[in-house]
């Protein structure tokens, strides 16, 4: 073992799931334009696939589903939130799904270059992970004193704490990761 995390790395996917990978995430606004019934239905075909087989990490599928790792205002799990939301129309084939399918194949949603740095700090940590909390930190605060000329997206503190959890932080500890980010 090279004390690398194994969790954060991309899902190796049939060559089925690689076809409606494709299909799915080729097309930069699927929800627009004639092909759009044939991407969504393609997206739940590919989430129930990874279901089946499990090949999604255990806490990709916690942060859907279980409310405890649903951070903000509400008392529901994202799972919760698009069953209200959707009666009678499948959560998986919902275009605000994609973003969720595209965490449980590739982790969190940052360049390579955090992943790894992070990654290199939490395996310094090898027998207790939690306690690279204090580096990671420290890490994400150069980071973010530094990012006014990096091109990151939208959310984040979210894409942070999605990391943290991908780092193998327990959840109290990537919420504080998160939390520490969000005062930056």
């Amino acid at each position: 073992m090279n004390g690398k995390t194994p969790c954060i790395e991309v899902i190796k996917l049939t060559d089925h799931e690689k076809q409606l990978y494709t299909l799915v995430f080729s097309v930069s606004q699927p929800y627009f334009g004639e092909n759009r019934f044939e991407i969504l239905k393609a997206s739940q075909e590919l989430t129930v696939s990874l279901i089946t087989r499990n090949a999604i990490p255990q806490h990709r599928v916690d942060y859907f589903m279980k409310p405890e790792y649903k951070l903000g205002r509400t008392t529901k799990s994202w799972f919760e939130i698009f069953d209200d939301n959707n009666r009678g129309i499948s959560k998986y084939s919902h275009p605000n799904f994609l973003k969720f399918l595209k965490y449980f194949i590739h982790g969190a949603d940052l360049p390579e270059k955090i992943k790894s740095d992070c990654e290199d700090i939490v395996s310094n940590h090898m027998f207790y992970r939690d306690d690279s909390i204090i580096e990671l930190k420290d890490y994400f605060r150069k980071y973010y004193a530094h990012s006014n000329n990096l091109n990151i997206s939208e959310n984040l503190e979210e894409k942070i704490f999605q990391l943290g959890l991908d780092l193998g932080l327990n959840l109290f500890n990537a919420k504080l990761l998160r939390n520490y980010c969000m005062k930056l």
